[in-house]
């Protein structure tokens, strides 16, 4: 008898754990009920749109001005924000050529604009009155920085290319006046143009030293000067290319030579 109560007992312990445990579980049950019908209430309340389709959208500000506007155009998408007084400022876009933004001053002039096209990328900055005066350029050639003039006429660039780095320096015609570079093959270079454009004076230096060259205005030249290893020389040339004179400082001895036109010997010394 006293194990059969024994047994009725744990009977009914394991009778009350599992009532307990099963009314914590109807509790939980009823919380999430709740939390469920809040949320479908609230999801009534904002319906989440999944998608929205217009050619233009405009989101204006409390004061109901418009502050920004996108769509699509025949050429592409675009996206314009505006300033409180309904100015544009900045404007997004993609074309047939690439991508560019855009900014504008308050007057409505563009300013700077930076731009990816197939041939590469670049940004400009443009004066008050839209002339572009800075513009640094990458394309599959090299990168380069231009400055123009205040009519918009490139004036400098400053590139590096294959070669290695230069500085072109051009006239209020776009001819070139003055070019300098740093090649990687034949080295240092520095040149001066007349006003069509032809170099008249180039010098540089080699490997095997500096030499300046004095052309005319057929771009001939007619004054060269070396300094080679064991010395400096000076020579004049006729408009043929021959040599007409020459003066030079070879292992510290000096020498002096005038030929005539066939080349032949008229004076030398010592």
């Amino acid at each position: 008898m006293r194990e059969e109560t024994d047994g009725l007992k744990s009977v009914l312990e394991r009778l009350d754990a599992l009532e307990r445990q099963n009314r914590g579980l109807r509790s939980a049950g009823a919380a999430l009920v709740v939390a469920g019908a809040a949320a479908l209430l609230m999801g009534q309340a904002a319906p989440r749109a999944k998608s929205l389709e217009a050619e233009s959208i405009t989101i204006v500000d409390a004061a109901g001005k418009p502050r920004l506007s996108m769509g699509v155009m025949e050429e592409g998408p675009f996206l314009v924000l505006r300033d409180v007084k309904e100015r544009a400022r900045m404007a997004f876009s993609i074309d047939r050529e690439g991508a560019e933004v855009t900014f504008y001053d308050m007057n409505g002039k563009r300013r700077v604009a930076l731009a990816a096209t197939e041939p590469g990328a670049g940004l400009e900055f443009y004066d008050p009155m839209e002339r572009r005066r800075i513009g640094l350029l990458t394309t599959g050639e090299a990168p380069s920085l231009v400055l123009a003039d205040a009519r918009a006429k490139t004036r400098m660039i400053v590139g590096v290319g294959e070669d290695g780095p230069k500085i072109e320096m051009y006239a209020p015609d776009t001819k070139r006046r003055v070019a300098l570079g740093a090649f990687d093959e034949s080295g240092p270079r520095f040149a001066l143009f007349d006003a069509d454009g032809l170099v008249r004076l180039a010098a540089g230096v080699t490997t095997g030293g500096p030499t300046m060259v004095l052309s005319d205005s057929f771009i001939r030249p007619r004054v060269q000067l070396d300094v080679a290893s064991d010395g400096p020389s000076l020579i004049f040339k006729r408009p043929n290319g021959k040599i007409g004179a020459a003066l030079m400082l070879a292992e510290g001895k000096p020498a002096i030579s005038v030929l005539d036109p066939n080349g032949e010997a008229l004076f030398w010394a010592p």
